[in-house]
């Protein structure tokens, strides 16, 4: 079974603009990514990091589903890309994340895109 990450556009980008200064830096402003985790029991969380600063916020209001007991979640998405998509998503919508191996779609009730 697929994993899906549902959450609301608002809870995300409270999350992911407080992650997004960890990303940035000399060498990282272009390709900082921010690596979205659940562990067995534990919340779901946004992590980001410069190499010298790093950076876990838990994301409050999120449903994961299609995980197995005691499998770990664990993807990435280019920082940078993953902010501009989602400050043009109506504030009302609901963010839902499919990680496959190479690849996180997003899709929203008026489309989808693949980072």
């Amino acid at each position: 079974m697929a994993v899906t990450v549902t959450v609301s556009k608002n809870d995300i980008m409270h999350v992911v603009s407080q992650a997004v200064p960890y990303t940035t830096g000399q060498a990282a402003e272009t390709t900082g990514h921010l690596a979205f985790r659940q562990k067995p029991g534990m919340p779901f969380q946004v992590l980001a990091t410069n190499m010298r600063v790093f950076s876990t916020i838990n994301m409050i209001g999120t449903k994961v589903e299609g995980v197995e007991e005691g499998e770990e979640v664990l993807f990435m998405i280019e920082a940078k890309k993953f902010l501009k998509w989602l400050r043009v998503v109506e504030d009302t919508a609901v963010v839902t994340l499919e990680p496959t191996p190479g690849k996180v779609t997003a899709t929203t009730a008026l489309g989808k895109v693949m980072f």
